[in-house]
């Protein structure tokens, strides 16, 4: 009884902290995916992930960042902070008013993006022009290319009709970039690429950014859980069920703690080759969101509602989501590696 009170406790802190914007699992599990990924690379593969790591435009401040580690973890803490790049840009002026920046990033567009059915603009929509939203062409890209970072595959939960997902999404975008790296000889296009694929991996495997559901409620989709809101009806301020799972790795900046829940991770038995096969990344998005719909989406989150109580959240679904997050974690980090291994040979 004593667990499960501390497991129900746990569950409402992270419900009120009130996260704002959505990173799939968040900047430590992004970074979780890097780790395990760069344990688990050969030594040669390791050797140019360093290099290419060294290209990007805020190598200077991660520098700094990772100056107060153990040498021998520097090297997997650059490529960890890597890892959390493509959300960083995410806030970059004047989309934020407390910008992440780095001498040589380009003055980014705000309008990279398109319409939705109502007509109004989204970031989250890729633009009408299909070339230049999926575009491949480095750190000088002006675009955010915000609408790579999930695939949101449709889920009916009442009969509601459904609308399919867009195109570029987190699984085309994976594919053509782990494509491209393959060929691109250009260090520093293949340095973007790099960042962006680590980062994809992480988001290709956080349930919520492979499925909506569609609800007589929320009846243009519920955007990958981010319209259900999570807070007892006074709640000023909720949260949402999409960062309840981003959430789930927990939200210490410290990299240190970082690596050392990563080595944790680490010891458990390692997939076998049938599981990581790197040449189906499709399959991995089915068995994701095949994940949301029986998990993420469990009692009490498979109703109509729009807004769950925290209290009404059992023990038994912190407990399913947790396991379900150190799982894919770990997964994403092993397939990671395999990518790299094969592209960058």
């Amino acid at each position: 009884m004593e667990g499960m009170l501390m497991r129900r406790v746990m569950t409402i802190g992270l419900l009120l902290c009130g996260v704002l914007q959505a990173h799939a699992w968040g900047n430590r599990g992004h970074q979780l995916v890097a780790y395990i990924a760069y344990e688990n690379l050969d030594p040669g593969t390791r050797a140019k992930v360093d290099a290419l790591i060294q290209r990007n435009p805020c190598i200077g401040e991660w520098k700094t960042a990772v100056s107060g580690l153990p040498a021998s973890e520097q090297p997997v803490a650059l490529f960890m902070l890597g890892a959390n790049w493509p959300d960083r840009i995410k806030l970059t002026a004047p989309k934020s008013k407390t910008p992440y920046d780095c001498p040589g990033h380009p003055t980014f567009l705000t309008t990279d993006g398109g319409k939705g059915a109502d007509g109004r603009f989204s970031a989250d929509i890729p633009p009408p022009d299909m070339t230049a939203a999926s575009q491949i062409t480095g750190y000088s890209d002006a675009r955010r290319h915000q609408y790579w970072h999930f695939i949101d595959s449709p889920i009916s939960g009442d009969g509601t009709k459904t609308t399919p997902e867009y195109t570029p999404n987190v699984l085309s975008e994976l594919k053509l970039l782990v494509a491209k790296l393959a060929t691109t000889t250009d260090p520093d296009l293949r340095s973007y690429e790099l960042v962006w694929i680590e980062h994809l991996m992480g988001d290709l495997h956080q349930p919520l950014h492979d499925a909506q559901r569609f609800t007589k409620t929320l009846h243009d989709g519920d955007q990958g859980g981010n319209k259900v809101l999570i807070g007892a009806p006074e709640t000023k301020y909720p949260s949402n069920l999409h960062a309840y799972w981003d959430d789930l790795p927990g939200s210490d900046s410290s990299l240190a703690a970082t690596i050392k829940m990563g080595a944790g991770l680490n010891q458990g038995k390692a997939p076998n080759a049938t599981t990581i096969d790197i040449s189906r990344p499709e399959d991995w998005a089915t068995a994701t969101e095949a994940l949301a719909q029986k998990d993420a989406y469990a009692a009490p989150f498979n109703g109509d509602g729009s807004q769950v109580d925290p209290k009404d959240i059992p023990a038994d679904y912190h407990a399913q989501a947790m396991k379900d997050m150190q799982s894919q974690i770990f997964l994403a980090g092993y397939r990671l590696a395999g990518l790299l291994e094969n592209g960058l040979k």
